[in-house]
């Protein structure tokens, strides 16, 4: 299919399942990042009726799901990934007119989001995430003396809302959409209203590629909201399961005890921002601190600083070697010209916030360059003592955008008790020499507690979708230290353990069946392996 020839026409409704919502409530365009011109398409609201149907669509669709076997899945998910890359074009350029993000990163994350579909699809050919366990013994007659076995099943249907940030790798077919329906959930989408254009044409795809595999009607529908109640809505309905939410601090925490008042309270697995802190070490500040600071100066510029992972504090000893790193890092954002912010929403956000937080405490110096209110904006980063840090917690709240801040410690007893009054984090990095990384062991320790990915030597920013990849961390970087947004575990926030006990064979799922037909790792008696179980 030429690219080319794919323009954005649709039209803006909610999907129910297969079919477009016919409600023509209140409404709303995306505007162009760039020129704030307003773009082509209106998006209609999703009614309350509306929001009932999609939620009971879903449950009959997973009805079906549960039933079918992973092969339908693959079919759904290899057709997808071939509708994505024939659209491709089409939908790198709305997305680039919605969240004003570079032709390469999106190149690089529409090439993350095929990947991800890629390593869903091998998880599920080879069968053993469901981790099957069976204990069965006979008696000498042959008749069962024990038969208990258990594996993953889906939960049910799961809404996920779409991140503002990510407009393909954590949106409409992204890593929670994917994770979810691969489990064998029916997936309810909220669509971010930063992208809708963008949303509009991946929920096309989803939907013509369920269609043609026959996956049932209400295994994937996308919803419109021009605020928040839609989505509360659909957390709040009997039918949903689960949640997964990328998003701030805030967001996580309103859906987290809207959830915790259900009279069935559900799991809401959400990824609220980091300050990803950097230890700075002595011995390499001194080494090669020009080097260090002009990798982490990339690294907080990259996206305007738009990454969950971006680095936004650093933990040093104060002295001149920290004076010098600061100036390398100046010298560089200085060079950098001014980037668009994902919308003018997100940049007045970022600068009210400094301005509330940084600009009027004496104890805080700010070094900026030049920055445009008009949407555009440069890197800039504060220098603070230790003592200032620990007593204001406003400093410890992500700073969403291309800032760090620096904190300046007085001794190696300050340096670890600063660390220790850090909050959760998704990633931690040490920046360090090998000769001193014993002498600050108990430094490393802390940051160990404190984040689900630890970092040598390294940039936090890149996320490599990969099996030992972890992406989450203690709250309140995470909602539950325990699962990864990212990479094939990801799929565990969506299943529950179920045990059958005393079941025939012939009701059991192949997975647990005796003769092992699909040849997956299982642990039998206790013992890993792909044998059958063989009456004695």
């Amino acid at each position: 299919m030429n690219t080319a020839t794919i323009s954005f026409s649709a039209s803006g409704s909610s999907l129910i399942g297969y079919a477009e919502a016919t409600h023509r409530g209140n409404s709303f365009q995306a505007r162009d990042a760039f020129s704030k011109e307003l773009l082509p398409g209106i998006f209609y609201q999703a009614s309350p009726e509306e929001l009932f149907l999609v939620a009971s669509q879903a449950l009959q669709a997973f009805d079906g799901m549960s039933r079918a076997s992973a092969s339908l899945r693959i079919l759904f998910l290899r057709r997808l990934t071939n509708k994505l890359e024939a659209m491709k074009g089409g939908i790198l350029e709305r997305a680039r007119q919605e969240t004003a993000l570079s032709e390469v990163r999106l190149e690089s994350e529409f090439s993350r989001t095929i990947n991800q579909i890629g390593s869903f699809i091998r998880l599920l050919e080879e069968g053993s995430w469901v981790n099957a366990s069976l204990d069965v013994s006979y008696k000498a007659d042959g008749t069962l003396l024990r038969n208990i076995r258990k594996m993953y099943v889906p939960v049910g249907p799961v809404l996920v809302f779409a991140a503002g940030n990510f407009p393909l790798a954590f949106s409409v077919a992204g890593g929670d959409t994917i994770a979810a329906i691969a489990a064998g959930c029916s997936v309810i989408v909220k669509v971010h209203n930063g992208h809708p254009g963008t949303s509009a044409l991946v929920g096309k795809a989803m939907a013509e590629a369920g269609r043609e595999t026959g996956m049932p009607d209400g295994f994937f529908s996308l919803v419109y909201d021009t605020g928040f109640e839609a989505g509360l809505t659909l957390a709040e309905d009997p039918y949903i399961k689960a949640v997964a939410f990328t998003g701030s601090l805030e967001g996580g925490i309103a859906l987290m005890r809207t959830v915790s008042m259900r009279p069935d309270p559900i799991p809401v697995f959400a990824e609220m921002g980091s300050l990803n802190p950097v230890l700075l070490l002595p011995e390499a500040l001194k080494r090669r601190g020009a080097e260090v600071a002009a990798a982490f100066a990339s690294s907080i510029a990259q996206g305007c600083g738009q990454f969950c992972t971006r680095p936004g504090l650093f933990l040093a000893l104060k002295g001149k070697d920290l004076e010098a790193f600061a100036e390398k890092l100046h010298t560089h954002f200085s060079g950098l010209l001014p980037q668009a912010m994902l919308s003018p929403t997100t940049t007045l956000n970022f600068q009210a916030k400094i301005h509330k937080h940084l600009r009027d405490n004496r104890d805080i110096k700010i070094r900026e360059t030049t920055h445009n209110s008009d949407g555009m904006q440069t890197p800039s980063f504060a220098t603070t003592d230790s003592e200032t840090f620990r007593a204001q917690p406003s400093l410890q709240h992500e700073f969403f955008g291309p800032f760090a801040l620096i904190i300046c410690c007085t001794d190696v007893e300050d340096l670890l008790a600063t660390a220790k009054t850090l909050s959760g984090q998704l990633t931690a990095t040490v920046v360090g020499e090998g000769a001193e990384l014993t002498a600050f062991s108990r430094h490393i320790d802390v940051l160990k507690s404190k984040s689900g990915r630890i970092i040598f030597n390294g940039i936090p920013t890149g996320v490599e979708v990969c099996p030992s990849m972890h992406h989450g961390g203690p709250f309140p970087a995470a909602s539950s230290s325990f699962y990864s947004a990212v990479g094939v575990d990801s799929i565990q926030r969506f299943v529950r353990p179920l045990c059958f006990q005393s079941f025939p064979e012939q009701l059991l799922p192949e997975e647990l069946k005796d003769e092992n037909k699909l040849n997956i790792l299982r642990r039998v008696n206790g013992v890993p392996g792909r044998q059958a179980i063989v009456k004695d």
